[in-house]
């Protein structure tokens, strides 16, 4: 029955999957806002320091597509990214005040 189902949904909803049929509407400018959450670490190649692990940050910006024709389009931005990590040093030296 599922398996029915399925391919009278794709039966009847495939017209749609025609895209180069239809008139391309996109619009001559478009912006809009980008998110880019990662994962970021270090990689230390000194000696006096060893990686802690990763953290978690984000980043944004502006994305500007302009439009040339019905098939091409230029696309540019501005990107604002936070990278950072956790490191340890390996020979501290510890004081004590008394």
């Amino acid at each position: 029955m599922k398996k029915a189902l399925l391919l009278l949904t794709f039966a009847f909803g495939s017209h749609a999957a025609f895209a180069q049929d239809a008139e391309n509407d996109i619009k001559n400018l478009r912006f809009g806002l980008v998110a880019t959450p990662m994962m970021t670490w270090y990689k230390p190649e000194g000696k006096n320091l060893e990686s802690n692990g990763a953290t978690a940050k984000m980043g944004g910006g502006l994305d500007v597509e302009i439009r040339l024709n019905n098939v091409a389009s230029l696309s540019t931005g501005f990107m604002i990214n936070f990278y950072g990590g956790k490191l340890n040093m390996l020979d501290t030296a510890y004081y004590f005040l008394s």
